[in-house]
């Protein structure tokens, strides 16, 4: 399993921010086959993950669990592997 960070090619809810990306867990290990699995399915499903900072509220900081979200493959732009706060999640 490793940590993604997906671009959608799609408009954002907030017009504040020019890109759409997920940050999310999938069971591919490496970017080879997490490209594998966009070209072979229309769909896939990750594991979707929030970094909450202090300008979202008085609860607790770091990342947050949101839970499965289905994605389009159709509509994903780029996708690296997420490397986030300075520290390699993919390597735990």
């Amino acid at each position: 399993m490793a940590r993604f960070l997906i671009t959608m090619h799609m408009p954002t809810a907030n017009p504040n921010h020019r890109g759409h990306q997920i940050t999310a867990d999938h069971p591919a290990e490496t970017l080879d086959e997490f490209c594998e699995e966009l070209n072979s399915n229309a769909f896939l499903i990750v594991r979707q993950y929030y970094y909450v900072t202090d300008r979202r509220g008085s609860g607790p900081l770091g990342w947050q669990d949101r839970g499965d979200l289905i994605i389009n493959t159709d509509h994903v732009g780029k996708v690296a592997l997420f490397y986030g706060t300075g520290e390699n999640v993919n390597s735990q």
